[in-house]
């Protein structure tokens, strides 16, 4: 019966937060803060702001402990995919460079660029004349006064 007891106990853990016992000389609580609280919750008193305060600071510094070490994990097993992510990253880029290269080279040779205007005087003109204004419509100004008997 005691060996029932005994898994039982330590499935549950802590009754205050229920995290795991650790090395606690109680079988029931993580912590002296938290048998403290739990006692004071059960007699219905309410216990200082500074136990209180330190229960809490303690729980969140084992959260975080137990969130950081999970990404660490995380991150040391992902090291060695990133670096042959960023190797490959690299290699693609240095062989695009001069594909890239050539390419801006037959564009430039492609005639793909502006025109020089013309340089004879009548096809000048003729080409100002084509490409004179080509602007939004002229609005007419306001008169400069107003009518004293209006604008009939």
């Amino acid at each position: 019966m005691t060996d029932i007891i005994e898994l039982i106990d330590q499935a549950i853990g802590c009754h205050w937060c229920g995290g795991p016992l650790g090395d606690s000389p109680s079988p029931d609580f993580c912590c002296e803060v938290h048998q403290r609280l739990w006692a004071a919750s059960r007699v219905q008193v309410t216990p200082e702001a500074d136990v209180l305060r330190a229960a809490l600071a303690r729980a969140r510094e084992q959260e975080a402990e137990r969130r950081l070490e999970a990404a660490a994990v995380v991150l040391r097993g992902a090291a060695p995919v990133w670096r042959q992510l960023v190797e490959g990253v690299a290699q693609a880029f240095a062989s695009l460079v001069p594909t890239v290269n050539a390419m801006a080279e037959c564009l430039q040779h492609a005639g793909l660029a502006r025109p020089a205007p013309p340089t004879d005087p009548k096809m000048r003109a003729l080409h100002l004349r084509r490409h004179r204004n080509t602007g939004p419509d002229h609005r007419p100004r306001p008169p400069r006064t107003i009518h004293a008997r209006g604008t009939r």
